[in-house]
């Protein structure tokens, strides 16, 4: 026998598989956080990749615009930390409060929390600058140029009127546009809604997928999108799963954001070296599955581990049951993925896409899930066969697969890049 240790809420469950039926553990390989971000992210704002430093480009007169994420507490913290050290560099150029404005990107992903905006304002370095939210809906937005497809661009104005233009991002995997970052900050970050809905339209093709950016049609779109407007100056932020930063990058945006992405690679890609007739998938213990919309998150990148017609079995407490609200409405009322692609690509939502990608999933493979999550829920609303612990859907899984099934487990499905077998 395997023992296999997989993450289960804030502790662990042991997975015994026939030694015969084994193939492999796999898992993400995290970087520590550094132990002091603000140095961090003051020295590499020193030292900037493929542009000058911030305190070269600017001059006294010239009206400078910010653009940073923000939807989490935890974001707001380390965009002050970022707004300060760019503050500084600006100083050094004699540039006044006064012709600094701080952009709030819009994010369809998460909802804006005033108390995070009013939260990045404070402090000596930042008074006078004025923080505002962009609204795609809003009259704020003018034209920057077309697309390739002819698609007339509208930014918002203050970004596009201004004569040093700076972008801040948190570089991550994204369900997606393959990872966050660097060019989001354009699109969806400060574009009008109708260019963000076209963006998140191509997130039903094949292609859109976390951690993909090659043939990656909402890559892309936002690339195509920042390239239209002249960015001087980018920052942008890697994280790992626990919230710490573990780099930070300046310069050009794309040199900014592809140093990012290569940390993310080194941090979670694993090589396959062949696909499983069953895999037992945790999603990273907490806070990864502390409810189910948040534990499906991971599931579609972990089906490059299964055969077609495979099993997967998602182990995740779930205390906080199913989580998000469009998540479970959408499993509700749809039961086939292409009636939902309709309804998300009239009104978009990030907990109807994963419903979406979970449907899909559901499509392709036999799905289990190992929870505390009632019945009724995971059942009947979810569709899942399920299990109180993870030998009982291992006896369930190999009457399904045969005795002779290869097993592999994953111990951080939501953390997790497979590259498929070489000779795929």
């Amino acid at each position: 026998m395997v023992d296999v240790w997989l993450p289960y809420g804030s502790t662990e469950v042991c997975l015994r598989v026939p030694t015969r039926n084994f193939i492999r553990t796999l898992g993400s390989e995290e970087a520590r956080g550094v132990e002091n971000p603000r140095a961090e992210i003051e020295n590499a704002i020193k030292n900037p990749v493929g542009t000058r430093r911030l305190s070269e480009l600017a001059r006294p007169d010239m009206r400078v615009t910010i653009v940073v994420k923000n939807s989490t507490e935890t974001d707001a913290q380390l965009n002050r930390m970022i707004l300060e050290a760019v503050r500084k560099e600006l100083a050094e150029a004699c540039v006044e409060s006064g012709n600094i404005k701080v952009l709030v990107a819009y994010d369809p992903m998460a909802p804006i929390r005033n108390v995070s905006v009013g939260a990045m304002a404070t402090g000596d370095l930042l008074k006078g600058v004025d923080v505002m939210l962009h609204n795609p809906d809003g009259e704020c937005c003018v034209e920057a140029g077309r697309t390739s497809s002819g698609r007339r661009l509208l930014l918002n104005r203050v970004f596009v009127e201004a004569d040093l233009r700076v972008t801040v991002g948190f570089v991550e995997l994204h369900p997606y546009a393959g990872y966050g970052g660097g060019r989001e900050a354009i699109l969806p970050g400060i574009s009008d809604m109708g260019a963000i809905r076209s963006n998140l339209a191509l997130a039903f093709n094949s292609k859109a997928r976390m951690g993909v950016l090659d043939g990656n049609p909402v890559h892309e779109d936002m690339m195509e999108a920042a390239r239209l407007v002249e960015i001087d100056f980018a920052v942008n932020v890697v994280r790992n799963s626990l919230g710490e930063v573990v780099g930070v990058f300046s310069g050009a945006l794309d040199d900014s954001f592809r140093s990012g992405v290569k940390l993310l690679e080194d941090m979670y890609r694993v090589q396959v070296e062949r696909k499983a007739d069953i895999v037992f998938s945790s999603s990273g213990g907490t806070p990864h599955d502390k409810n189910l919309y948040r534990a499906s998150i991971g599931v579609a990148n972990t089906l490059d581990l299964l055969k077609r017609d495979g099993t997967l079995v998602l182990v995740a407490e779930c205390l906080e049951s199913y989580g998000d609200e469009a998540f479970y409405t959408a499993m509700r009322r749809f039961r086939r993925p292409e009636s939902l692609e309709k309804d998300l690509k009239r009104n978009f939502t990030i907990g109807g896409y994963v419903a979406y990608r979970l449907m899909r999933a559901m499509k392709r493979v036999r799905m289990h899930l190992v929870s505390v999550l009632p019945d009724y829920y995971a059942l009947e609303v979810f569709g899942f066969r399920t299990h109180r612990t993870v030998n009982e859907a291992l006896r369930y899984a190999l009457d399904e697969a045969g005795r002779n099934a290869k097993i592999t487990a994953v111990t951080s499905g939501n953390t997790i890049v497979p590259l498929p077998p070489k000779e795929e």
